[in-house]
């Protein structure tokens, strides 16, 4: 029962065999001593993060607050010596403003206005008079009161980062050059110096600034700009099969579109049912000698594409087309092409937007359809095929890239993780220090109670005294 007592009497300092010992001597049991043992190694606790902790109210927050300042403390030797040319690192404003913008608090209040402020523009209308009203009231008074607490926000950034000389400025970053830019402009739009309503647009881009906030949402898009190079590869790939489909689109297709089936509303003297029997082309109400009249009216079925007859076979009805033949006594009639005349393959272009729109799986059967009654049934071979390389191949390649920029992204921040602190833990045994403090996270997460992380602590001070007495007794033996 006399070692646990030796171990606690070693790590406070006392050497073994001392008169320490003589009172866990006395004690009439083992209980005894290890209820002494127990005792002391809570007042060592105690002795050492003050008496808070020892009666187990603040351990954790200590733990955090240590974390905090670390973190602080690491964030400060980063950034430039000197604020704006006044404040130091040492200022206490600046420092006091480091710990501000560096805080999650700071990150989730900005994160809320800039929902709030979503809401507000969602709000906004372009009615006439909107500005009278109560709505339009609101959305004026929250405007000035967002902007000034983004301009806030900007400046108390500027003071803790520094303007823009040195490195880890605020305007050496990317993202704070973007919240910059919202906050000037959203500034000028609101001090009327003349027809700024262009600049008002601006507004819209600041739910942007969430990229700033959120670390995961960032980290996404610095994947996605780095998959470009990647990218240009598959577009590469996709403008030769636009090229490609294109070309042959336009020497298949090109005016192909323009028909559709009418019906003549005011034909000559004797030439009222021409066109109405495919068997012959002279008959009664059909003359010989019919022809069009000066100023033909037509009455055009706008959903009838069509290949054939053609008008200039009028009054007879010529041979069967390949594609969609007209009722008889119709005739095709060139109109329009369909979607108020932007699909069809007239030239390169139009053939790059359809193309396009077919690729994107909007509508493309409807184009299909349409080229099947006007040229032939069997330009379904070029629309599979188009829609196989174009939108099952080129755009699933596409997703395939970025799929692949975001698990090389995400496997390069691990290994620079690792790297980290590989280099850190070489770092600490050059230095002869021990292994780096527990982070309070760890602690949350491995004790569910305050019990519990008092308990596997004093188990820890006992492996400590163990050890510490276990180093002496080799010294002394040497």
């Amino acid at each position: 029962g006399v070692m646990p007592i030796r171990r606690t009497a070693s790590i406070g300092g006392h050497s073994p065999g001392s008169g320490h010992e003589t009172p866990a001597e006395e004690g009439s049991s083992p209980a005894g001593s290890r209820r002494v043992s127990r005792q002391s190694s809570r007042s060592n606790l105690g002795a050492a993060d003050g008496p808070d902790e020892a009666r187990g109210n603040k351990v954790v927050p200590e733990v955090e607050e240590t974390a905090q300042s670390r973190s602080i403390s690491k964030i400060i030797k980063t950034l430039p010596l000197k604020s704006c040319y006044v404040f130091t690192l040492e200022n206490p404003i600046r420092r006091r403003l480091i710990r501000v913008v560096y805080s999650k608090s700071f990150d989730r209040v900005i994160m809320l206005t800039i929902m709030l402020n979503c809401v507000f523009l969602a709000m906004d209308s372009n009615a006439p008079d909107f500005d009278e009203t109560d709505r339009g009231k609101a959305v004026n008074v929250g405007e000035y009161v967002f902007l000034a607490v983004f301009g806030v926000e900007m400046l108390m950034k500027i003071v803790a980062m520094g303007f823009v000389y040195g490195e880890n400025s605020y305007l050496r970053d990317a993202w704070n050059r973007l919240d910059f830019a919202v906050v000037i402009l959203g500034v000028m739009s609101t001090l009327n110096l003349g027809n700024f309503s262009a600049l008002r647009t601006v507004r819209v881009l600041r739910p942007l600034r969430s990229i700033t906030i959120i670390p995961s949402m960032r980290n996404l898009v610095v994947t996605l700009l780095k998959s470009m190079p990647l990218l240009l590869d598959v577009c590469v790939l996709v403008g030769f099969l636009f090229f490609l489909f294109g070309l042959v689109g336009v020497q298949l297709f090109a005016g192909t579109l323009d028909y559709r089936c009418a019906t003549l509303d005011n034909p000559n003297a004797g030439c009222s049912l021409c066109g109405t029997r495919g068997d012959a082309t002279v008959f009664a109400g059909c003359d010989d000698g019919c022809t069009l009249p000066s100023s033909p009216r037509w009455t055009v079925d706008d959903d009838l594409v069509c290949g054939g007859p053609r008008v200039s076979a009028y009054p007879e009805r010529g041979g069967t087309p390949a594609g969609f033949m007209c009722p008889e006594g119709s005739y095709c009639l060139e109109q329009d092409s369909p979607n108020f005349g932007i699909t069809n393959f007239d030239h390169i272009l139009y053939a790059w937007l359809t193309i396009f729109q077919c690729i994107s799986l909007e509508g493309w059967t409807d184009v299909m359809y349409y080229l099947q009654a006007a040229v032939s049934p069997w330009v379904w071979i070029y629309f599979v095929i188009l829609i196989v390389l174009g939108s099952f191949f080129a755009v699933n390649l596409a997703l395939a890239v970025l799929y692949v920029a975001f698990v090389t992204e995400r496997e390069d921040n691990e290994e620079r993780e690792e790297r980290a602190e590989e280099a850190a833990e070489q770092k600490r045994k050059d230095a002869g220090e021990g292994p780096p403090p527990r982070e309070p996270t760890d602690l949350k997460v491995k004790y569910s109670s305050e019990h519990e992380f008092q308990k596997a602590t004093l188990l820890e001070i006992d492996d400590m005294i163990a050890q510490a007495r276990g180093g002496g007794g080799a010294s002394g033996g040497g």
